[in-house]
């Protein structure tokens, strides 16, 4: 039986300046049996980092996406069509509604996360 880890997020490595660990902790994942893995975007600022492992590992996919509760950057519906257009990027998210953590008028995370449904609309059939 194959493992999978749908919820990582080697970027924060880099972020911390563990860049350098990023290896060494795929590795003892997949020692434990993890056999793939997805690398989740929370901020599109960090996209490319999020991408590099997966460009790196054939085991190791990504999304691309903006998390429901940060309100700190947003992202057009072809923003994310066109990040998420890349052959190793296999979904859209971090997404969602999260009114657990979020307070007032939530209109944008409504918003939101219809780009984010349309963009994975769009991308479902490449």
């Amino acid at each position: 039986m194959t493992l999978v880890d749908s919820h990582t997020h080697f970027e924060l490595l880099h972020d911390e300046g563990h860049a350098d660990h990023t290896p060494d902790v795929i590795e003892r994942a997949q020692q434990e049996g993890i056999g793939y893995f997805l690398n989740v975007c929370v901020k599109l600022s960090r996209f490319q980092h999020v991408l590099r492992p997966a460009e790196i590992y054939p085991f190791v996919f990504a999304s691309v996406g903006l998390h429901p509760n940060d309100d700190s950057e947003e992202a057009s519906t072809e923003t994310l069509i066109e990040h998420g257009s890349h052959p190793r990027v296999v979904a859209i998210g971090e997404t969602g509604l999260d009114y657990f953590r979020s307070a007032g008028d939530l209109d944008w995370q409504r918003d939101r996360f219809r780009r984010h449904i349309a963009a994975g609309k769009a991308l479902q059939n490449r």
